[in-house]
Parts: C-alpha cells; structure tokens; sequence
C-alpha cells in the first residue's frame, strides 16, 4: 500500500516559499515535511545538494510525525541533510535528533511578520473578546457561549481538521471568509482581550498576535 500521509496542506495559504536565490543555492521554508508530500513528491528528482530546507513544525511535533516523516523519506529517498527543522522544545528536538534529523530551538512564532501587527490604540472596544480559531473542533469555540459581545475570526478557508460537530456560540460578529491583515487588526483592536481554548495547544499564531494588542492574557 502506497504511504498515506495524516495529512497534506489543501490551499495555497501554508507555507511552501522559496526564500533565497543563489548561483549555487536555493533556500525554501516548509512548514511541516509531511504535510508537503504532495510537492515533494512530484519535484523529488528535481532536488539536489544545493537544495536546502528549513522545516518549521507548527506547534508540535510528536511520535507518529516522526513515524511518518521517516517513511515518507525513505519512500522519496530524500537526504535528512538536506533538511533543518525549527524545533518548538527540547523534547521534539531530542526525539527527532535521536532519527537522524537536524534542527535547533526556535519557535515557530518567530516568523510572524511584525509589519502587518498593527494595533490601533485610539479604537473603541467593541467587543468583550475575540476567538480566532480556524473551524475546527479541537479549537472549542463553545466554550465561549457565555461571553457577551463576542468576535469570532474564524474565516480560513477549508478546515484541515475534523469539522464543528457544535454550534458556534452567540456572537457579535464573524468572519464569513478570508480577512486580510488590515481587517484582522482591526477587530483585534476592538477587542478587549483574546481566547485560545483548545484542550492542548502550543504557542499558536495567535497567542503572540494576541500579546502584540496588549491583551493581558489568553483564556484556556
């Protein structure tokens, strides 16, 4: 049976960039090597030793993403070399050094662009709090049922998760597709502080945009 990986990116808003351009070398950022089967199966012939990958791993990275990763890279024959991954803690970077990957500690939020974080600090707060959480059901968004004047960020296109089995909760107002920068900042401005309520979860994206409009804190 051909390798079935737990997952590949449906959409074209993950990242898979080509981020330097050089005579005797090319530099592309990944997020997560088996989520990027697709593509790295259809250009594998195509990668060679000046071709070199820097692999950042969402939130986590557990046992069965090592499991996976060492299938999917000895089915492709692809060089553990050729590949650095942004580790989020120790415990993924020993696990997967122990497999003969390579990588260092360095959280994923670092690649937050901080010249599209732009709180507006003169805005009126509109709403008590603000949920941005793609439409997953790990994400928990009941859990906000009781909040008044609630903001829901949900609008990133198709859900690589199992899909809402719930209602979302009342709310004020909801984002009904893909927000661009300047709107996402501004209803993070209009908003008094920010939620995550995922069972477990990492330091998420939103975490830190959270922090960077001067909420006091997330609620889990």
């Amino acid at each position: 049976m051909e390798f079935q990986p737990c997952y590949v990116w449906p959409s074209t808003q993950f990242p898979f960039r080509h981020y330097y351009k050089h005579s005797k070398l090319d530099i592309f950022i990944i997020e997560n090597v088996v989520h990027n089967y697709g593509w790295l199966k259809k250009y594998r012939e195509r990668i060679t030793q000046r071709h070199f990958f820097f692999v950042y791993s969402g939130w986590y990275l557990d046992a069965y993403q090592l499991k996976q990763s060492e299938e999917m890279f000895s089915l492709l024959n692809l060089h553990k070399g050729n590949f650095f991954f942004l580790f989020n803690s120790l415990r993924e970077k020993e696990l997967f050094e122990q497999n003969g990957f390579s990588g260092a500690l360095i959280n994923h939020n670092c690649w937050l662009d901080e010249n599209i974080i732009k709180p507006k600090y003169d805005t009126v707060k509109n709403y008590n709090a603000v949920l941005m959480a793609r439409p997953s059901v790990f994400k928990r968004h009941y859990l906000a049922k009781k909040v008044p004047n609630l903001a829901l960020i949900m609008g990133f296109g198709k859900s690589y998760s199992k899909p809402l089995n719930y209602e979302i909760p009342p709310h004020n107002y909801c984002s009904n597709n893909n927000l661009n920068s300047t709107e996402v900042c501004e209803i993070l401005s209009k908003s008094s502080c920010g939620l995550a309520l995922s069972v477990s979860e990492g330091a998420c994206f939103s975490s830190s945009e959270y922090f960077a409009f001067g909420y006091s804190g997330c609620f889990h």
